[in-house]
C-alpha cells in the first residue's frame, strides 16, 4: 500500500488495511503498490550531486551528457532495452519546430551563435508486454532550465529542477523498477523516453529532444507509439493538474481514462477539470498524429501563470516535493497501465 504523508491527498490513497482482533488465519498479503519514498530519492540523486552542488542538467554545459549516462545507467534493468539517441543543435534546427517555431524570437544572440554546436541526448528504454503489439510511450524530460528567474529577471544560475523535469523522471525510473521486478504487469509495450532540452525556451532550443524524436521516430529514429503520455512537474503536494484545452487536443479518452485512475487514487481537487493549453514536449507528437496526454502541475491560483510559485526559480529544490505524491501519481499511472480499458480503447 502507499502510505502518504500528505492529508490533504485524500481519497484511497491514505486507507489501510486493518486487521480486527479475534481474525482467524494469517492476514492477507499486501498488493505491490508504488514505492514513493524511492522515488523521492530518485529526485535527490538527479538534481544533486553527492556534494550537494547540483548535478550538470544544462545542454550548454559539457558535462550534462554525464547525467544522461547516469540515467542510462538506472534504466539498464532485467527486462528493458535501452539506448540514446544523440544529436545537435544544427540537427534541431533543420527541423519543423511546429507550434514553438515562434520562440525563436526570444533567442538571444550569443545562445543562438553558441545552439548548432550543442550536443542534446534521450535517453530510451523499451519493454515488451507478452500478448500486445500496442505501444505506449511513457516520457519526462531530464534536463533542467540555463538561467533561474529571480523577483522578475533572469539570474546567471540553473534552476535545481526538482519538480520540473526530475519529478516525471523519478516516478518513470521507479515504474521500470516495478515492471522489471514483476509486480506492474503493464498490458502494453512501453517506450520510456527521456528527453533532453526541453526547458530551452530562452535559450532557443524549445522542446528539442521531444522534436527530434517526434520528427525523425519510425525507420530513422526511435518507435512510432500509438499513444503517448507525459509527466511534468508532478511531486508537488499542492499540484493541480490540468485537462488541456485548446490548440492541439490531447487524447481525450487517454485523459478521461488517467482522471479516473487520479480521482480514485488521489481527488479532484488535484485531477481539476481546469482546461488550459501547454506548450509541452507531448506537442509535438500531437503534430504527427500520436494521441497524447500532459500531466501538467498548471491550475494554481497562487503561482505565476498556473504554476507553482517556485517554478523556473532558484527554489525548484527536493524539498517542495513529497513521497506521498510521487506515490500517488506512480500509483495513478500504475493503475492505467494495468487497465483493460486502455487497450479495448486503442486507437485504430
Amino acid at each position: 500500500m502507499i502510505r502518504a504523508r500528505d492529508p490533504a491527498l485524500g481519497g484511497t490513497l491514505l486507507v489501510a488495511a486493518l486487521l480486527l482482533a479475534g481474525c482467524n488465519g494469517p492476514a492477507p498479503a499486501e498488493a505491490p503498490s508504488f514505492d514513493g519514498e524511492a522515488a523521492l530519492a530518485l529526485v535527490q540523486e538527479i538534481v544533486h550531486l553527492s556534494d550537494g552542488s547540483l548535478r550538470p542538467r544544462v545542454p550548454a554545459d559539457p558535462a550534462h551528457l554525464g547525467t544522461a549516462d547516469r540515467l542510462a545507467g538506472r534504466m539498464a534493468l532485467p527486462g528493458w532495452s535501452v539506448g540514446v539517441q544523440d544529436f545537435d543543435g544544427a540537427t534541431y534546427l533543420a527541423h519543423d519546430h511546429g507550434a514553438v517555431r515562434g520562440y525563436v524570437t526570444r533567442c538571444p544572440a550569443e545562445d543562438a551563435e553558441e545552439l548548432p554546436g550543442l550536443h542534446f541526448r534521450n535517453v530510451l528504454a523499451t519493454y515488451d508486454a507478452p500478448g500486445t503489439d500496442a505501444l505506449l510511450m511513457l516520457a519526462a524530460h531530464w534536463d533542467a532550465k540555463e538561467n533561474a528567474e529571480v523577483d522578475g529577471r533572469e539570474v546567471d544560475t540553473p534552476v535545481p529542477g526538482a519538480n520540473d523535469g526530475a519529478s516525471g523522471v523519478a516516478v518513470l525510473l521507479q515504474l521500470m523498477r516495478h515492471v522489471s521486478d514483476g509486480d506492474l504487469k503493464p498490458r502494453t509495450d512501453l517506450v520510456v523516453a527521456l528527453f533532453d532540452g526541453e526547458d530551452g525556451f530562452e535559450d532557443c532550443h524549445p522542446l528539442a529532444g521531444s522534436i527530434h524524436y517526434a520528427r525523425t521516430m519510425g525507420d530513422a529514429g526511435g518507435a512510432r507509439p500509438g499513444r503517448m503520455l507525459l509527466l511534468d512537474m508532478v511531486g508537488d503536494p499542492g499540484a493541480r493538474f490540468v485537462r488541456e484545452s485548446g490548440g492541439a487536443a490531447s487524447d481525450p479518452v487517454l485523459q478521461d481514462l488517467l482522471w479516473a485512475h487520479g480521482r480514485e487514487i488521489v481527488n479532484a481537487t488535484v485531477f481539476t477539470d481546469v482546461g488550459r493549453s501547454v506548450l509541452d514536449d507531448h506537442v509535438p507528437f500531437l503534430e504527427e498524429g500520436v494521441p497524447a496526454v500532459d500531466l501538467i502541475d498548471f491550475g494554481r491560483t497562487d503561482g505565476r501563470s498556473g504554476f507553482p510559485p517556485y517554478w523556473h526559480t532558484p527554489e525548484d529544490t527536493p524539498d517542495q516535493l513529497t513521497a506521498g505524491m510521487l506515490g500517488a501519481i506512480g500509483q495513478v499511472v500504475w493503475g492505467l497501465l494495468e487497465d483493460p480499458r486502455l487497450v479495448e480503447t486503442w486507437p485504430a
